[in-house]
């Protein structure tokens, strides 16, 4: 790829009391080899050290910055802003407490010229609290790779994201502002506006899968311990967010998409028999979505 036609990739920092974090963060961006590209942090209200980290740190930097403070309104307002502010043809989005592998943003960029995809993401590492990998045996990591190997039992890899968001979150989304422009942006969901919004982007384009591993996606005490009150929260939105696919998937743009319109009978087998534990059977939702035939 010649040099001087790089697009530009604006890296975009949703950043909330990450201050243990949040400079492992940015450096992990300033030190990839890709030369055009531009860091905007957004801060979303923290009261920790992280706003005096992240102005040391970028401060020392040569590369395009900027630097945003919010009043707390959650991590997709976060996003759109920090995307707003962004003149990148390309988005790459990185959360304050996990970090990028060397050469992420040239392979994105390569693979997203050689397969014109619009949105990408990456195989992950999970780490804890001081950087060290988790086994295999870790709850959270079972699952993962559970989930990249049963990927493959169906006609498309973007079937299992129905069933588990294997892109694991937002930090590993790489996407075209084209898409995002369609898209419309991130919507208000607190816990699950990551799956929302990839869910949305397969109806229009199939999302890539880049079998390497990445990023490094952190395991600790935050993002780990789920209160009653967001499991109830977790569960109405992933309800809204699986109706409102069933909904857009009556016309998609993608040919690919998992629906009744692109597989016929095979759309129906799969939400029988591959989704119906996720689901509470006896819900009005649950039994539209197992019925759904969407021509």
């Amino acid at each position: 790829m010649n040099s001087n036609k790089l697009p530009l990739v604006s890296v975009i920092i949703p950043a909330y009391n990450h201050q243990d974090y949040i400079e492992e963060a940015i450096c992990s961006v300033l030190e990839q080899d890709y030369s055009n590209l531009e860091v905007i942090v957004v801060d979303d209200g923290s009261t920790d050290e992280t706003p005096n980290i992240v102005e040391k740190v970028l401060n020392k930097s040569r590369k395009p910055n900027k630097y945003i403070k919010q009043r707390n309104q959650g991590a997709h307002v976060a996003l759109n802003e920090g995307i707003r502010l962004a003149k990148g043809e390309f988005i790459s989005i990185l959360n304050s407490d996990d970090f990028y592998q060397d050469g992420r943003i040239t392979k994105f960029v390569i693979t997203a010229f050689q397969t014109k995809a619009d949105f990408l993401f990456s195989k992950v590492r999970h780490i804890g609290e001081k950087g060290e990998i988790l086994p295999l045996s870790f709850p959270m990591v079972s699952i993962y790779h559970n989930a990249l190997e049963e990927k493959e039992w169906f006609p498309t890899k973007s079937f299992e994201l129905l069933r588990y968001n294997y892109s694991i979150s937002t930090g590993n989304f790489f996407f075209s502002r084209r898409l995002y422009e369609i898209l419309g942006g991130f919507n208000n969901y607190k816990l699950c506006h990551d799956w929302d919004f990839i869910l949305r982007a397969l109806i229009y384009d199939e999302p890539f899968f880049v079998d390497e591993t990445l990023m490094s996606y952190r395991v600790h005490g935050q993002n780990t311990i789920i209160t009653e009150a967001e499991n109830n929260i977790r569960e109405i939105e992933t309800s809204r967010i699986i109706s409102n696919y069933v909904e857009m998937a009556q016309t998609p743009q993608n040919d690919l998409a998992p629906c009744w319109k692109n597989w016929g009978r095979y759309w129906s087998y799969f939400t029988k028999k591959y989704m119906s534990y996720a689901f509470h059977m006896k819900s009005q939702f649950f039994s539209e979505f197992l019925t759904a035939k969407l021509f």
